[in-house]
C-alpha cells in the first residue's frame, strides 16, 4: 500500500494568546506569487515575512507563510539528505509586523529559509486512485487507495502537478522527521483524506 502524507505547519507550539508565526507581505507576494504555482524564484534575493511575535522559535515549519514552505535550515538539510527533489532555496527575512516594514532593518535573516518547489511533479495517478463519496460532506470524496505513475520514484518532498494539495512526503520522510525531533511539524496521511473535486484540477 502506498502511503503519502501532507507536510503542514503544526499549531501545538502556540501559547493561548498566539495564533500565527508570520504574516505575509502581500505587496511582495504580488511580485513573487504565493508559493503555490511552479514559479522560478532563483533571482529573488530574499522573501520577507512579517513577524508578529516569538512563537516561531518553537517550530521548524512556521505557520502563516501562505503557500510558501518556510522552514528551518535543519529541516531543509534533513529533507535534502533523503534524496533529490526539485527545489530552490531562498533566504527568508523576518521583518517587523508593520506596514512600513521596508523602512526598518530585518529582525532575523538566518533562522529560516524558503524551500520553493518550483517544478511540480506528476507522481500520483489520479485516474487510477480509488475515491469514494464522503459520507459526511456532500460533494466531497475520500481517498481510499493511492496509485502512482508506473515506474516513478517518489521523492522525499514534492508538490503534485494536477492536485491543489499541500506538499507531500512519503512515509520514509515522515519517519525521518519524527526521528530527528523536528518541532511541531504536522504530517496527516493523505489516505482517507476528504477532498473537494475542484482540488483535483490543475491550477490555472
Amino acid at each position: 500500500m502506498i502511503e503519502l502524507f501532507k507536510l503542514k505547519p503544526g499549531v501545538e507550539h502556540f501559547l493561548p494568546h498566539e495564533e500565527t508565526d508570520v504574516r505575509p507581505c502581500y505587496d511582495v507576494f504580488d511580485i513573487y506569487g504565493l508559493g503555490l504555482a511552479d514559479v522560478d524564484l532563483s533571482n529573488a534575493p530574499y522573501i520577507p515575512f512579517r513577524m508578529p511575535g516569538s512563537p516561531m522559535a518553537r517550530t521548524d515549519l512556521p505557520l502563516g507563510a501562505s503557500f510558501f514552505l518556510l522552514m528551518t535550515p535543519r529541516l531543509l538539510h534533513l529533507l535534502e539528505s533523503l534524496g533529490d527533489f526539485p527545489h530552490q532555496v531562498i533566504p527568508a527575512h523576518l521583518v517587523p509586523d508593520r506596514d512600513d516594514w521596508r523602512d526598518h532593518p530585518p529582525i532575523d535573516t538566518t533562522s529560516f529559509v524558503v524551500c520553493n518547489l518550483h517544478r511540480h511533479l506528476h507522481i500520483i495517478d489520479f485516474d487510477r486512485c480509488e475515491l469514494t463519496p464522503s459520507p459526511r460532506v456532500e460533494g466531497r470524496v475520500h481517498i481510499k487507495r493511492i496509485a502512482v505513475v508506473d515506474g516513478v520514484t517518489i521523492p522525499p518532498l514534492f508538490r503534485q502537478d494536477d492536485w491543489r494539495l499541500p506538499p507531500l512526503i512519503p512515509r520514509a520522510t515522515r519517519d525521518a522527521i519524527l526521528a530527528a525531533g523536528m518541532l511541531d511539524v504536522y504530517m496527516p496521511p493523505l489516505l482517507g483524506d476528504s477532498l473537494d473535486p475542484a482540488e483535483l484540477k490543475r491550477p490555472q
